[in-house]
């Protein structure tokens, strides 16, 4: 349902009183009676203003409000009074951000109200339009606000991309966020191999589109391999040591590399581009440096699955970019201290040694800077590198797979990473793990053997086995069912069908829904994105094998981008034009 446009007008002198669903009686609540809201005694009396409220669902409120009247209150009108709007409200003020002890005053009353979503619970701070158009805030300094983020952060996103997903997978067109208005993606290829993706999408907050291109990376630093991948050497001790042929780097000693050479500079393969953020208007809210937030919100949406995982001491990752490095630092961030062993698997020793270096030291120009994970002195986590030019590559490949509780593939690969062996016979089926691939976006592209998915979700007869094996459930996950069927090469091979794959936002509870359950139980909610109530399904994701197939959705970014753009004003982050 599209909500009704609405602006607040000035009135005549007439009683107070409020309406819901465009003056229907749809057995809501009474129509008409008196607003508590009167002006001062005191002050003189201004004319009133009709100001409308409205929630996800259609149902409006308006309410005649004198100028002095505080915006606070009639927000709590509104939530008192719209019985199925207390857990979701769409307020018709967008922009600059107003308390609820503004008054209507410092409003402009001629300008047409957009739309912005908040939660009622949130009421203390709310969003005001003064003037004809919304504030503009560039982001492009994004690396600074996401390294900011603490694990609440981390779980408050989630729980918004969470949200959003459920509806997209399960609502019809009454909601914004719903797959009806999710344009398809586009993309144009240039002659120099390059490829530039367009992603237009819809959510509660507004709309946006981000442009990306992605260039093929240079054959010959692709290629390359380094010899002193023989190199055993730790972080922590005054000088490195060469004693094994073994690429492991240890992050639990305490110095630093004095001998090695710098980082290397960022891949010309790296994603670049731009998310553009609009409010309901059309009007402009947002621009944020997209190459960040790309890997930062595929990592958001991979690692919510990981919240309640029984085990995730080993962790392997296939790849050393940023999709790589912000998998790992989400990892870390939500199961603080319970990684073990982080193991990369890469074609490039410097790449993967530089993104273990950010890992504890993401802000090197800020000496004020607090890592949320923590710094390498006192981590107890193992970090061992792997390139192929390893002498026993194999082996430590198998071995690393088979130890993972967790395995992220984050390359865009033409060939499975490892073969599907490792993890489908016998001994590789006794260990439940979470495999996430994220990488391979094109049809010809795989990182996973097509063998793994097609055992996923084969039915399997308990009694008719005589080795251990974890539990499967008979599924893929996917972000999107239509866009995996068309372009995640790992599920085109295998030949999935429709239904052997789910949509991750089908796994998850609403915010309300899960806080609700909760509270019938007398329980607190936790933090961040639950799973559905269904006891087999709870055994599935937490202890079995589970397969996570993403090929992005522009719903994501838009949703990540503009809780990004409030984070940004809240925190003086960026730079914000006003009418812009």
């Amino acid at each position: 349902m599209t909500p009704p446009a609405s602006t607040v007008e000035h009135e005549a002198e007439t009683p107070q009183h409020e309406t819901f669903g465009n003056g229907d009686d749809n057995g809501d609540g009474d129509r008409g009676g008196d607003n508590d809201f009167p002006a001062d005694a005191d002050e003189p009396q201004p004319q009133p203003a009709a100001l409308t409220f409205a929630d996800v669902n259609g149902f409006e409120l308006t309410i005649k409000l004198k100028r002095n009247t505080k915006l606070g209150k009639a927000m709590e009108a509104f939530a008192q009074r719209a019985e199925k709007a207390r857990e979701s409200l769409r307020f018709l003020f967008e922009g600059v951000r107003l308390t609820q002890d503004a008054t209507m005053e410092s409003m402009d009353m001629e300008v047409g109200i957009g739309w912005m979503y908040t939660q009622a619970n949130n009421s203390k701070v709310f969003g005001g339009c003064i003037g004809s158009r919304p504030a503009n805030t560039f982001v492009a300094d994004v690396n600074r606000i996401l390294h900011s983020f603490t694990r609440d952060d981390i779980l408050e996103l989630q729980q918004s991309l969470a949200d959003a997903l459920h509806w997209y997978s399960t609502s019809n067109d009454a909601n914004d966020c719903c797959s009806d208005f999710q344009p398809e993606r586009t993309h144009l290829k240039r002659q120099d191999g390059s490829t530039t993706l367009f992603m237009p999408a819809s959510a509660l907050t507004g709309q946006g589109v981000k442009f990306v291109s992605i260039v093929p990376p240079d054959a010959n630093t692709a290629a390359a391999g380094l010899p002193a991948l023989a190199e055993n050497m730790s972080i922590g001790s005054d000088q490195s040591s060469v004693s094994s042929p073994r690429s492991s780097m240890s992050i639990a000693s305490q110095t630093s590399i004095s001998s090695a050479p710098p980082p290397p500079a960022p891949s010309v393969s790296t994603i670049r581009g731009s998310l553009t953020l609009l409010d309901s208007l059309g009007n402009t809210t947002g621009l944020v440096n997209a190459e960040e937030v790309t890997a930062f919100r595929t990592a958001l949406a991979s690692t919510m699955l990981l919240k309640k995982r029984q085990s995730v001491h080993d962790l392997t990752v296939f790849g050393a970019g940023k999709q790589a490095y912000w998998h790992i630092r989400l990892a870390m961030l939500l199961r603080p201290g319970e990684i073990h062993h982080l193991n990369i698997v890469t074609r490039n020793f410097d790449t993967a040694r530089a993104c273990i270096m950010r890992l504890y030291n993401p802000q090197p120009e800020d000496p004020n800077y607090m890592n949320a994970i923590g710094d390498k002195y006192n981590s107890k986590m193992k970090a061992n590198l792997l390139t192929p030019m390893h002498t026993e590559y194999e082996r430590l490949l198998k071995e690393y797979v088979r130890a993972a509780n967790v395995i992220f593939c984050t390359t865009p690969s033409s060939s499975p990473l490892f073969p599907a062996s490792y993890l489908t016979n016998p001994e590789g089926r006794k260990k439940g793990r979470y495999i996430a691939c994220i990488g391979s976006y094109k049809p010809h592209m795989v990182e996973l053997h097509p063998d793994i998915l097609r055992d996923a979700v084969a039915p399997h007869h308990e009694h008719r086995h005589h080795h251990k094996r974890q539990k499967e459930g008979g599924a893929v996950i996917v972000d999107t069912v239509s866009g995996c069927l068309k372009e995640a090469g790992e599920v085109i091979q295998a030949k999935l069908l429709p239904d052997q794959v789910v949509e991750l936002g089908e796994l998850f509870m609403l915010k309300r829904e899960a806080a609700s359950k909760a509270a019938a139980k007398g329980m607190k909610v936790d933090g961040g994105c639950n799973f559905q109530d269904n006891s087999g399904l709870l055994e599935w994701l937490t202890r079995g094998n589970v397969i996570y197939k993403s090929v992005g959705l522009g719903l994501m970014d838009v949703v990540v981008g503009n809780e990004l753009i409030r984070m940004a004003r809240e925190r003086g982050v960026g730079t914000t034009i006003e009418n812009f």
